[in-house]
């Protein structure tokens, strides 16, 4: 391509160079997209130090409310209209499009700026101490943490009982008596107590849960000293955290299996379901399978860590890996899935490997044999190895 040189211009060369555009110069309506864009604290923060208008912009309601429905900040707002807890509120509802006046304040339902509500509610996670009660295992940690620290109750190897797990639990955060009236407490309910009548089983229904909340507000609001609590049945939280507030919950607790109908965030407590099958029957279950299969639970270095038994590597291995097979075992290998000699027979397992440390276990069609347990009547037919 060939290229032929300009007429000379006559005109100085600064006349016909446009001045430069910057930030400073655009719409207040793009610089708060712009800000809408960003959801780092940090970011915002060291935005707002480049010009007063920046500051005017990146501190102002509308950015912070934003970032606040982003990261579900605020005391008494949920910002999704289909998760438990949410209500009707303008605030609570995305702005429509092309409703973004610049940065006119918008004040909380709180009556707070959105900037303050932020910073109260992200304070407030590193002072929440959550706990996750259960019979076998119990869960703790503040919620600013990544994930909880773990509590035995079950032996062996019992850290604590249900009776000291929040006392246990308190003092391995390293919280001291003194500090606590600082501190809220949010505690899940034990499946146990989701039903309203006892069904033949032992679960203790409505004045069992009853007896349990006094004692734990006693512990923690009288006890502790903790400036608030809250308790929340632990189906509600499940379907929650998939922001969901109607579905069953099955959970295969320690002791007992749990279905759990929620509707609309609450539990239809007179519809609750037990099954006598225990998560520690399937742990023992697992731990034949796994030996039946060839693996090794016996301890060594390379899991890294305290020296665990046995059963408690088999329930870790359980706990990564067990699945329920997308169709019945039965329809699919044409005979009882508890069959376990011809089921590790088999030439076509799907495998998938699990890491527990440093080491590799590969499991098959052994990591859907106990799911079936939940949907299988036994008996009738040989079952191998399995009682």
């Amino acid at each position: 391509r060939s290229f032929h040189a300009a007429r000379p211009c006559a005109l100085p060369m600064c006349d016909l160079i446009e001045p430069s555009t910057t930030m400073d110069d655009l719409p207040e309506e793009c610089l708060v997209h712009i800000a809408c864009q960003l959801r780092s604290v940090r970011d915002l923060g060291a935005a707002a130090q480049a010009s007063k208008l920046f500051r005017d912009v990146f501190y102002s309601d509308f950015v912070w409310r934003a970032l606040c429905v982003a990261g579900k900040h605020g005391a008494s707002l949920d910002f999704s209209e289909n998760v438990l807890g949410s209500f009707s509120h303008p605030d609570a509802k995305p702005t429509a499009r092309g409703a973004a006046a610049g940065v006119e304040r918008q004040s909380s339902a709180s009556g707070q700026p959105w900037r303050e509500v932020y910073r109260t509610t992200s304070e407030s996670l590193s002072s929440t101490v959550c706990v996750d009660s259960g019979r076998g295992y119990a869960k703790y940690g503040l919620a600013s943490s990544r994930a909880p620290a773990v509590l035995q109750i079950c032996q062996p190897g019992q850290d604590c009982t249900p009776a000291s797990l929040l006392g246990t639990a308190l003092r391995r955060l390293g919280l001291r008596r003194a500090t606590l009236p600082a501190y809220s407490a949010i505690v899940s309910e034990p499946f146990k107590y989701a039903g309203d009548r006892d069904r033949g089983f032992s679960a203790p229904g409505r004045r069992g849960r009853e007896a349990w909340r006094a004692d734990t507000e006693q512990q923690l609001l009288h006890g502790f000293g903790v400036r608030r609590l809250a308790i929340v049945d632990s189906a509600s939280l499940c379907l929650f955290s998939h922001r969901l507030t109607s579905g069953v919950v099955v959970n295969i607790g320690f002791g007992k299996t749990f279905i759990v109908p929620v509707l609309g965030g609450s539990i239809v407590r007179s519809a609750v379901r037990y099954l006598e099958l225990s998560g520690m029957e399937l742990t023992q279950h697992m731990a034949n399978l796994l030996h039946h299969a060839g693996h090794d639970c016996s301890w060594r270095p390379e899991f890294g860590g305290d020296e665990i038994p046995p059963i408690t590597v088999a329930r870790n291995i359980k706990e990564a890996g067990l699945e329920a097979f997308p169709t019945s075992l039965h329809d699919h290998f044409g005979h009882s899935p508890l069959a376990i000699g011809q089921v590790l027979r088999r030439t076509d397992p799907p495998t998938k490997q699990v890491r527990f440390g440093g080491a590799t276990f590969e499991l098959g069609w052994e990591r859907f044999v106990c799911a079936e347990f939940v949907f299988h009547e036994t008996g009738g037919e040989d079952e191998g190895d399995l009682p």
